[in-house]
């Protein structure tokens, strides 16, 4: 069985942010395949969540043509994955969650 994977509101915020940019910017394409690249991710932590960037307790799953990197916590116990943040990588690394 797979893993069950969760997003956290903050996680939801940061979407929601991300999609409001690109709308600002004009671009629905980009909307359309955000959307479509989040899913991808979604279903390959559902299948394998371990097989990615890990620090401390926090893995992060780079988007391939976005600048995102979902930040997430596996429980193997409950097969959930958690998704904390959906951090854009062009930010400055200071305001990188947990630091």
């Amino acid at each position: 069985m797979g893993y069950k994977v969760s997003i956290s509101p903050k996680a939801h915020l940061d979407i929601a942010n991300a999609y409001e940019y690109y709308a600002e910017k004009g671009s629905m394409q980009a909307i359309i395949n955000l959307g479509k690249e989040l899913d991808v991710a979604y279903k390959s932590l559902e299948k394998n969540p371990h097989f990615r960037i890990r620090y401390k307790n926090i893995t992060g799953f780079p988007l391939k043509k976005f600048p995102f990197l979902l930040l997430y916590e596996i429980d193997d116990i409950e097969k959930k994955v958690y998704i904390y943040s959906v951090f854009n990588t062009y930010l400055n690394p200071k305001k990188y969650p947990g630091k």
